[in-house]
């Protein structure tokens, strides 16, 4: 009996072969109806977008809700076919919100169209995300600052009296159950620049007229700090 031979067509390779040759598939064809940048895809720190402030901790948000009726808006008013937002989740803090988008597209790009998405949120401010300097502060009177809107009279103390800017509102290092039974307590305040970090080691922190311990932050993981003292 006479065994016939095949052969593969002229051209193609089994998979062992592209693995092999890391040879590139070619993309699928878009859809008629994307409109997705040409731009290669951005790092996840540049899609992520802060929103400070947003709410009390006991308010809950609906992600999904919220990340639809976005995309939704983006559809209607910028005529993008494709989502942009693919993430809203509360920060650890569950103080702060925060946007992250598809890889095509940035943090900057919901900045520039922050007229579409702010509607659905109640925030102080909105930044990218970056890589600040903090420092932690010791010895805050918890009697003067440790009341309503107490951290926002620090942060002006801060900056009117050691002429510093802060990039957000300090916050407490402990929790307020804590603070209740202390009349001090320390709170990491976070600046831009290493150099206004330096000064603030280098000179301490005049707060009610008195200057304060200051020492390095340095993040072993989320909302767990070691301090290295300087």
């Amino acid at each position: 009996m006479t065994i016939l031979k095949t052969t593969a067509p002229t051209g193609l390779m089994s998979f062992a072969d592209i693995v092999k040759k890391g040879a590139n598939i070619a993309p699928r064809a878009k859809l008629a109806n994307q409109s997705l940048p040409e731009a290669s895809p951005i790092s996840y720190k540049e899609r992520r977008l802060v929103l400070y402030k947003v709410s009390q901790k006991s308010e809950k948000i609906a992600p999904l809700t919220l990340r639809n009726e976005i995309n939704k808006a983006f559809q209607e008013k910028s005529k993008i076919a494709n989502p942009v937002v693919a993430i809203v989740i509360k920060s650890l803090s569950e103080m702060n919100i925060i946007l992250v988008t598809i890889e095509q597209y940035s943090a900057e790009f919901l900045i520039q169209n922050k007229a579409i998405w702010e509607p659905y949120f109640k925030f102080r401010n909105a930044t990218k995300d970056s890589t600040w300097h903090k420092v932690v502060v010791y010895g805050i009177s918890t009697e003067i600052f440790g009341q309503n809107n107490g951290l926002e009279f620090l942060e002006e103390e801060i900056k009117i009296f050691n002429r510093i800017n802060l990039v957000v509102r300090p916050n407490w290092l402990s929790s307020a159950e804590n603070r209740k039974t202390k009349k001090h307590a320390s709170a990491i305040i976070a600046f831009e620049t290493k150099a206004e970090a330096d000064k603030a080691l280098r000179n301490r922190l005049i707060i009610v007229g008195i200057s304060m311990r200051v020492s390095k932050c340095v993040a072993k993981e989320p909302r767990k700090f070691s301090h290295v003292e300087i």
